[in-house]
């Protein structure tokens, strides 16, 4: 009789697991889902909840610096090997070999790029200081080309995160780090507080996978 409970219980359960299948193909996804594409880089992942707060060193002298430390390594360049490449989500590109190691290829994780095109449009701000030498039609390329990246990569993270809207006139926004003056014009009187929590990713131990996979070399690494 216990076998027959254990036989019912088995099917049971494969039959649930069927119909929950069946459903996740025809409605949305939960958020305990994981739709995750796979990258190696997943087993450094681990989820934080993080408050936005400013960072004074964005904000000074040590610009420079401080984004030249925020990009890594190699702007975040790895090194991956023939398995790991086998699961990655194929594109129409092929990879570009690392030398001196043949049978690994050059990769780059999605975050560093980023950063390297808000960087990039960080200095199309001061085009004169940091992009002097390109022509108007590059400029405007990779201008626009790094925009639409950040466009899409802000959608599809799609953070609902709920921002403050502040009153204008008692928010102290003059001097408040977390409160953009410049949202007056979207929401008439209020303007948004962005110091609330938000479903992050711990950046040291991915900084850390970044480091133990670099490259044989140095890549420059365009747009």
């Amino acid at each position: 009789m216990a076998l027959v409970n254990i036989a019912l219980g088995c099917i049971m359960a494969t039959s649930i697991g069927l119909i929950a299948h069946e459903s996740s193909n025809c409605g949305p996804k939960s958020v305990t889902q994981s739709l995750e594409p796979y990258s190696p880089a997943l087993k450094a992942v681990i989820p934080v909840i993080k408050k936005f707060k400013a960072e004074p060193k964005f904000h000074s002298e040590e610009l420079e610096a401080a984004w030249d430390r925020l990009l890594g390594p190699n702007n975040g360049i790895v090194a991956l090997n023939e398995e790991e490449i086998s699961r990655l989500s194929k594109t129409s590109h092929g990879p570009i070999h690392s030398e001196p190691e043949p049978f690994k290829h050059l990769y780059v994780i999605s975050m560093y790029q980023q950063l390297h095109c808000l960087n990039t449009v960080r200095k199309s701000l001061q085009r004169e200081d940091f992009l002097g030498d390109l022509s108007d039609e590059v400029f405007q390329h990779q201008t626009n080309q790094c925009l639409d990246f950040l466009r899409q990569a802000i959608q599809c993270h799609g953070d609902v995160s709920m921002l403050h809207l502040s009153d204008q006139a008692n928010s102290g926004s003059d001097t408040s780090p977390f409160v953009n003056p410049h949202s007056v014009a979207r929401f008439g009187k209020a303007s948004v507080s962005w110091d609330v929590e938000h479903s992050c990713r711990a950046l040291a131990p991915i900084e850390q996978w970044v480091a133990e996979h670099q490259p044989g070399k140095d890549v420059e690494l365009d747009v």
